[in-house]
């Protein structure tokens, strides 16, 4: 028998606000470069954003000067730190972007050192971007250093964050080590620990069902992924999710085909058409 990948999820990116002012909005041009990567061209989104990203510091430096592009006249200083502000934002956005791409590509160790520019420009966000450099360090193989990056995210400024975000990223953090482990029990332990302050987090609820298939119970896995994924249409019904469901559904038994196919009128009327059919396993 063929074996069988199930796949544990996590986010790996914070988002955040930007302020447009453009003939051609600079969100639109965001959406044109990050498009390709949704067809597969990973390259061209990873050509189109770096060309962003040197436009942003090109302007940000005559900002500084004291001017803006194709203006003659000189900023006043509280044009000047509007500006500056406004283009900051958006170069941290097209370097989230950036980083989502390297990823997408599997190219972690470039990511991470997206993630480590971000560090000092966003100090707000430390705690989430260490998280995320371990978890990549964790997909890397290297348990060391996404232990080290995990024990920084928690020495933290006590105004950064709530408690309770602090500990659902805890309790994450610890199961996905123990799922480096195959300490399987543990790390369901902790991801229900995050699950009881995050009671909709479809994610967490998936990596319960994982640890369940890896314990072996197959149909006890099928009972909570087929929970999660009928649980609240569209939000739940996630590529990710549907690939572990119809995945054990070739497990269990010959009549996987059928099972699979009773998802389409669930799709037809809760996601659009670019939603990946893959993801149901249809041969």
């Amino acid at each position: 028998m063929a074996a069988t990948r199930v796949f544990f999820q996590f986010v790996v990116h914070p988002s955040l606000p930007i302020l447009l002012s453009s003939m051609v909005p600079f969100s639109m041009r965001l959406l044109h470069a990050q498009l390709p990567v949704l067809t597969g061209n990973h390259q061209l989104s990873l050509d189109r954003l770096c060309q962003l990203q040197h436009t942003c510091h090109q302007v940000l430096s005559e900002v500084r000067r004291g001017y803006l592009p194709f203006v003659t006249e000189p900023l006043t200083p509280e044009d000047q730190q509007v500006a500056e502000t406004l283009w900051m934002e958006r170069l941290t956005r097209v370097k989230f972007c950036l980083a989502n791409t390297l990823v997408a590509m599997q190219d972690y160790l470039l990511a991470v050192e997206v993630y480590e520019g971000l560090l000092e420009e966003l100090p707000g966000l430390r705690s989430q971007l260490l998280s995320v450099m371990g978890r990549l360090h964790l997909t890397l193989g290297d348990l060391p250093s996404a232990q080290t990056l995990f024990s920084l995210a928690e020495d933290r400024d006590e105004k950064e964050e709530g408690e309770e975000e602090r500990m659902v990223r805890t309790h994450i953090n610890q199961g996905l080590v123990n799922v480096f482990l195959c300490h399987w029990q543990l790390a369901k332990d902790s991801f229900e620990s995050a699950l009881q302050l995050e009671p909709t987090n479809t994610t967490l609820k998936n990596n319960i069902a994982v640890c369940t298939f890896y314990q072996g119970y197959l149909k006890e896995c099928i009972r909570e992924l087929e929970g999660v994924v009928r649980w609240s249409p569209p939000s739940s019904l996630q590529p990710a999710l549907l690939t572990n469901l119809t995945a054990t559904y070739d497990l269990e038994s010959s009549s996987a085909h059928s099972k699979k196919l009773s998802f389409l009128p669930l799709l037809g009327q809760h996601v659009g058409e670019g939603f990946p059919l893959s993801s149901l396993g249809l041969r």
